[in-house]
């Protein structure tokens, strides 16, 4: 196992997500996530479900906090509460043996800055750290692309 990986296993697992890619079609991404405070995994089918699944999770676990407050229209309060430890129902090594049909990541939120997120990208024995979603967006792109051709 990753070192990385493994030290973040033991210290927050509630930010990690197994992403299994099951299908790469023209940029487009579908497949699983996988983290241990959910109890089924989510699906998507896109990029933009991917990163709604991702950050709606993290809103749901209270950790990492959103940076800055989102604003909505219905006078109902859309902050999210700030949770030291989210409850796990999994232990994170339960999915490492799921696979997906392309690829699979192992992703680390650390921060949720300037609306977007910090961490890092494991893929197998290589992990990349990211500053924007875009830089992790281009890095699994690129992945992808080598990996399918």
């Amino acid at each position: 196992m990753n070192p990385i990986m493994k030290r973040y296993i033991a210290s927050s697992s509630f930010s990690m997500f197994h992403i299994t890619i099951d299908t790469f079609e023209d940029g487009v991404i579908a497949g699983r996530i996988y983290n241990p405070t959910r109890q089924e995994p989510m699906a998507y089918r896109d990029w933009h479900g991917f990163l709604m699944a991702v950050n709606n999770l993290l809103d749901a676990n209270g950790n990492p906090m959103p940076a800055m407050e989102l604003r909505g229209f219905t006078g109902a309060s859309v902050s999210a509460r700030y949770t030291h430890r989210p409850a796990l129902v999994h232990q994170y090594e339960d999915f490492l043996d799921t696979k997906g049909d392309i690829a699979t990541y192992d992703l680390v939120i650390n921060s949720r800055h300037e609306a977007t997120w910090q961490g890092i990208l494991i893929d197998g024995d290589d992990a990349c750290e990211f500053t924007h979603l875009m830089t992790l967006m281009k890095r699994m792109t690129d992945t992808l692309e080598e990996e399918t051709q």
